[in-house]
């Protein structure tokens, strides 16, 4: 007997219109990655009773947020206003969009990069913050 393949069906999964962006985020997501509740549950450790909350009346909190964008193969990543931004960064953002013809969705991934950027309160970032010492442990 030989094995046929079929067609993926289409994902049931809706994007409720009055949900938290971010919450819609991950149900667009999950549509187009065809992802069932079961299988974000699991692979996210969170509950389905907090994702179908999500689409009513709750909003997601930072955790279960970040949870369900990892399963998902998203980053949560705070990005400055652009006026908060040193002005040679923003030159370079300006020259960068010029360049690319303002494409949204690669100035999202070149500013989430800025941002992710060994920066510290605008000077470079301690040594110490990006392999953190327990106290008394040996050096």
């Amino acid at each position: 007997m030989e094995i046929v393949e079929r067609a993926p069906r289409p994902s049931r999964i809706t994007i409720p219109e009055r949900a938290h962006p971010l919450a819609r985020l991950v149900f667009a997501e999950m549509a187009r990655q065809r992802f069932t509740y079961s299988e974000l549950e699991w692979r996210a450790n969170v509950l389905i009773s907090t994702f179908k909350a999500w689409r009513k009346d709750n909003t997601p909190g930072l955790t279960t947020i970040e949870a369900a964008l990892g399963a998902l193969g998203w980053n949560l990543v705070p990005v400055p206003q652009v006026e908060r931004l040193p002005a040679d960064i923003r030159e370079g953002l300006a020259e960068l969009a010029e360049r690319w013809g303002r494409d949204e969705p690669l100035l999202h991934h070149l500013l989430a990069g800025v941002c992710r950027a060994p920066l510290f309160n605008g000077r470079p970032r301690p040594a110490s913050t990006d392999a953190p010492q327990l106290s008394g442990a040996a050096a």
